[in-house]
């Protein structure tokens, strides 16, 4: 079988069982994409615990790329399905909530993680560039799980959509200030 025909018909074996493990875990009101994460780390490591042999997947450096964008690609549809689910009035009145939040998101991680680096020994940089990385959250994954409990239209669910956006673009922002000062790269 040619390799992109394989990537394909692993792609579509991988999306039908993600399904199932979404109407599995939904049967328990739980949100969806719990079953998928689920499935997909077991499908990760079949091939780690030598279930499934790396022969049959045929995953090189072009083939990866492929898988990559096809992910990235994923994030942007998913992120677009839950801009237009968002209403921007409801977005306005949670601003200070947003704001606050954001604040909260951000720098209790930075500092909890400087300060617990810091006690575990490291100097000054590792443990700053440790603080910064765990300011990172998952927008796409916020999105995913409040569309899958309904609550993307409400007043937290808006709030946790500004605050989620805002605090990516500032951890985002710590990240390219701590690659640009050369602190993540010793």
């Amino acid at each position: 079988m040619e390799a992109a025909t394989w990537i394909l018909f692993t792609l579509g074996v991988s999306l039908i069982l993600a399904k199932i493990g979404d109407s599995l875990v939904e049967r328990f009101e739980l949100p969806g994409v719990l079953g998928e994460l689920l499935v997909g780390i077991i499908l990760g490591n079949l091939v780690y615990f030598g279930v499934i042999s790396s022969e049959y997947l045929p995953i090189t450096a072009g083939s990866s790329e492929v898988i990559d964008f096809m992910a990235k690609l994923g994030v942007v549809f998913l992120l677009f399905l839950g801009a237009l689910d968002t209403d921007l009035n409801l977005i306005k009145r949670t601003g200070i909530t947003a704001v606050v939040s954001t604040i909260l998101g951000v720098f209790v991680p930075l500092i909890l993680g400087y300060l617990g680096l810091r006690w575990l020994g490291y100097d000054n940089k590792e443990a700053f560039a440790g603080g910064v990385l765990l300011t990172a959250t998952s927008i796409g994954l916020t999105v995913r799980v409040m569309m899958d409990l309904g609550v993307l239209r409400s007043e937290v669910g808006a709030a946790s959509l500004s605050a989620s956006v805002i605090d990516d673009f500032l951890g985002i922002a710590l990240i390219i200030f701590a690659v640009g000062s050369g602190i993540l790269l010793g």
